[in-house]
């Protein structure tokens, strides 16, 4: 048993022995050190660009974060349409604004909320801002979730994508109710002030010519009763005058022809500079001159000579500025009254 055990024992270790020597004999390639190298180059370039990923991803979540704020804190409503007009973002400021869920209106046209008066005209503006790329503000009523309308300012900007085509529309709107009233309002008051300032012209147009009226007319009665004076009292004043009076007629007289004159002067003071200047006989004469009558008339009427009345008329000339000038006296007198 033991010689067996010993024999195969040896068998085992001679078959070890050459299972070693072949494995020696076995050369296993590796790789060479240049595909060793181009490896690394490979792989430090590609944790390069991993990192460069890793980072842009890091700021682009940033950025997403910092528009997410600023969107979800402003006042102004920020929407984003495609070139249809069916919403695609909505800002949370909708909800203040208007009342919608903002989850709840995506997918549904813009156009959908706009007051029928106003539909034809945001309509038309929307589909010219689309195939121009060129959009106007504009200024609408949108219906709110409670029922009623408010006024909105919006404004449009077209959006793009990677590849520079347009796939949106990028509006920003503002709650411009209170501005809208308030306008209004004014419009009424300056309506209001312009009725009120064309009823003041009007008023102001009739006491004008109230007014030209009544200087005209004042200045007409104060014509007439200097004319009637001089026509009807003055005259036979005059000739009053010339017959014999006793002590209380003269006195009489002399008060009357006083107070004629007190009486006529404010009117008189409003008369021509140059008639002022005559006596009450040359007034006489020069109205009887006026009227057209000969000189033997004015004589007669007056009970003075011919010669006298042609004294009176140079008198007159003298007076008037205008002896020694071709102009006919009663054609002057005229133009004067």
């Amino acid at each position: 048993m033991e010689r067996v055990r010993s024999g195969a024992e040896r068998k085992q270790t001679k078959r070890c022995r050459e299972a070693v020597r072949m494995e020696k004999k076995v050369q296993i390639k590796g790789p060479s050190g240049a595909e060793v190298d181009r490896l690394r180059e490979e792989n430090a370039t590609l944790k390069k660009r991993f990192e460069s990923l890793r980072k842009d991803h890091e700021a682009c979540q940033a950025r997403e974060r910092l528009l997410r704020q600023v969107t979800d804190n402003m006042f102004d409503m920020v929407c984003l349409v495609d070139v249809v007009g069916n919403l695609q973002y909505v800002s949370p400021s909708h909800r203040e604004a208007l009342g919608y869920d903002p989850g709840a209106v995506l997918g549904q046209s813009i156009l959908s909320g706009v007051h029928p008066e106003d539909h034809e005209r945001v309509s038309e503006a929307f589909r010219q801002g689309v195939a121009t790329r060129v959009h106007t503000q504009i200024e609408f009523r949108f219906l709110h979730a409670d029922g009623h309308y408010i006024w909105v300012d919006s404004r449009g900007n077209n959006f793009y994508d990677a590849a520079g085509q347009m796939t949106g529309v990028v509006l920003v709107s503002r709650d411009i109710t209170e501005r809208k009233r308030t306008e209004e309002a004014l419009a009424l008051r300056e309506d209001e002030l312009k009725q009120k300032s064309r009823h003041l012209e009007e008023l102001n147009t009739a006491l004008n010519v109230l007014l030209r009226h009544r200087d005209e007319d004042r200045a007409e009665l104060e014509k007439q009763i200097v004319a009637h004076m001089r026509e009807l009292v003055l005259p036979y004043l005059e000739r009053l005058k010339g017959t014999p009076l006793d002590e209380f007629q003269q006195a009489y007289l002399d008060v009357l022809d006083r107070n004629l004159t007190t009486v006529l002067s404010p009117f008189l003071k409003r008369l021509s500079a140059h008639l002022s200047k005559l006596t009450p006989k040359e007034l006489f004469c020069a109205n009887l001159i006026r009227e057209g009558k000969k000189t033997s008339e004015i004589a007669r009427m007056m009970q003075i000579t011919p010669g006298a009345v042609e004294l009176h008329r140079n008198h007159i000339r003298t007076k008037l500025g205008i002896k020694g000038v071709k102009a006919n006296l009663q054609s002057y007198l005229l133009s004067l009254s």
